[in-house]
C-alpha cells in the first residue's frame, strides 16, 4: 500500500487517483473498549472496526496494555476504561456520539487524551439555541465517517439512469418536528408537480442497525437527495 494513503479506481473511461489532506502514517496498536453488546451503537462499532480492517497502519490488539492508543465509545459502553488497567491522558481517546451536546460526566476533563464530539450545539425545533457544556481541554467537534457499505461504485448510475427525481427518506415524528416539516415540504412538492418522481417519508421499515439494500437502492436511484439534521441535535449519517 505504499508510503501513503492513495486510492486509485477506473469507472467507464474515468481513471482517478484520490489522497487523503490528512493522513495517518504511524504504524499503532489500537485498543477498542469492547461494547456492552452489539447493538449499542452499532453504526459507530461498523465505522470503527471497518477503519480496523482497512486502515494499513492501525494494528487492532485485545490487550489494553499493549495498545498506544485506547477507544473509548460512551454510547457503546457504559463504563469507562480504568486508569489502572492502562487507559491514562496519554492514550485514551474518547468518541462521543450520543444525541446530547453535552459531555459525559462519567469521564473527567484530566483522564483522556483527546475528547470527540458529535452533537455540538443545542438546538430547538431546528433552531440554534447555543453550545453544549463542553470541557475547555482537548475538547473537539466529530462528524460521522463515511462506510465503504454505503456506496458500490461498481453500481453508480448517471442521470440518465436514475429514475427518482427527489428522495426525502426521513420519518415524519412528532419527536423530530424540523424533519416532519422537510418531508412534508417534498411530499407537497411531488403532488403538485406531476411530472416528477419520488419518495417523502421512510423507503421501509429498517433501522440503523445495519446496511439496508432497498434503502441504499432508493438513493442511488435519485437524482436529488433532501434530508435535514435532527429536530434538537446535531449529526446526521446521511450528510
Amino acid at each position: 500500500r505504499g508510503e501513503n494513503l492513495t486510492k486509485c479506481y477506473t469507472i467507464d473511461d474515468i481513471h482517478e487517483c484520490v489522497q487523503p489532506e490528512l493522513q495517518f502514517l504511524t504504524p499503532t496498536k489500537v485498543y477498542l473498549v469492547e461494547p456492552d453488546s452489539a447493538k449499542a451503537g452499532w453504526r459507530f462499532q461498523h465505522l470503527i472496526y471497518q477503519g480496523f480492517d482497512l486502515h494499513p497502519k492501525i494494528e487492532p490488539t485485545q490487550i489494553m496494555s499493549q495498545a498506544d492508543l485506547i477507544l473509548y465509545m460512551p454510547v457503546s459502553t457504559a463504563i469507562p476504561p480504568l486508569a489502572s488497567h492502562g487507559a491514562t491522558a496519554t492514550n485514551l481517546i474518547v468518541l462521543d456520539e450520543a444525541d446530547s451536546p453535552y459531555f459525559n460526566v462519567k469521564i473527567s476533563e484530566t483522564s483522556y487524551l483527546i475528547y470527540l464530539k458529535r452533537s455540538w450545539v443545542s438546538k430547538k425545533d431546528g433552531v440554534y439555541t447555543g453550545i453544549g457544556k463542553r470541557y475547555e481541554r482537548n475538547y473537539f467537534p466529530m462528524a460521522y465517517s463515511v462506510s465503504d457499505k454505503y456506496f458500490d461504485p461498481f453500481r453508480t448510475l448517471s442521470g440518465s439512469q436514475r429514475k427518482l427525481d427527489i428522495v426525502c427518506s426521513n420519518r415524519p415524528t412528532e419527536r423530530q418536528p424540523t424533519r416532519a416539516r422537510i418531508v412534508h415540504w417534498v411530499g407537497d412538492f411531488l403532488d403538485s408537480h406531476e411530472k416528477y418522481h419520488g419518495i417523502a417519508g421512510e423507503v421501509n421499515a429498517a433501522g440503523r442497525r445495519g446496511i439496508n439494500e432497498l434503502y441504499f437502492a432508493a438513493m442511488r436511484s435519485s437524482k436529488i437527495v433532501v434530508t435535514a439534521n435532527p429536530s434538537h441535535w446535531e449529526g446526521d449519517f446521511r450528510f
